[in-house]
């Protein structure tokens, strides 16, 4: 069955792989395998079975996400006097399947190019124990090749408490592996076949990205109480 059978049984398709999936195709996802993805994105959702208040919980997750990550640009760009600005979805120059996702550009900023902020709810922060979890750093890397950025600022609330603040850069090595396997992943996607089990990047390429907590200039937007 072709992508444009599917589009007229299922709905649209997807133009590619946008940041926010970046991780499940890569692999790397605790919340999504890549056959999952595979199976959303070329129109075989209906064979998931997904329970109807499982999709109610999650509309509701995504609502309030969007809600507390729109009050994180509002205070980063308060604090920072660089504020965020959202920008049409685009595609990668070369890649055109490689996509962007939530973040947003910082025009002003001498450092950095894009802000990425992230609302983690109480059962996730076990992931952010010790450093940025991989499947984030994936996402983060993704919007920066799609964007050749020079640095993304990832700003995360922690269970509705915690404040952190991470300056991510970009590795070209890093970014060289990222773009194969998205793309190994996409073929999938196109020629129908499901992603094999060892389609997976190594997430040993991702921990060299460079990422530097900046929790410290951020303490004024932390709550006194």
């Amino acid at each position: 069955m072709t992508l444009a059978l599917l589009a007229d049984c299922s709905g649209a398709v997807p133009d590619g792989i946008a940041a926010g999936d970046a991780a499940a195709a890569l692999g790397l996802s605790p919340f999504k395998s890549p056959v999952r993805l595979w199976m959303e994105m070329t129109g075989r959702r209906a064979l998931l079975q997904a329970e109807a208040d499982e999709a109610a919980r999650a509309d509701a997750s995504t609502h309030w996400s969007r809600v507390i990550e729109a009050l994180l640009r509002a205070h980063y760009g308060l604090h920072t006097g660089h504020k965020p600005r959202r920008c049409e979805r685009r595609g990668h120059a070369e890649h055109s399947w490689m996509l962007s996702g939530s973040a947003q550009v910082l025009s002003s900023s001498p450092q950095v190019d894009l802000l990425l902020c992230l609302s983690v709810g109480a059962s996730e922060v076990a992931h952010w124990r010790d450093e940025m979890p991989v499947h984030v750093r994936a996402q983060a890397l993704h919007e920066l090749v799609v964007a050749s950025a020079k640095g993304v600022d990832v700003m995360v609330l922690l269970g509705g408490r915690d404040l952190q603040v991470h300056r991510v850069l970009p590795n070209a090595r890093a970014a060289r592996e990222l773009i194969a396997q998205e793309e190994a992943f996409w073929n999938c996607v196109q020629t129908q076949r499901a992603p094999p089990p060892d389609l997976a990047l190594d997430p040993r390429h991702l921990l060299r990205l460079s990422v530097d907590r900046i929790d410290r200039a951020f303490s004024a937007l932390r709550p006194s109480i």
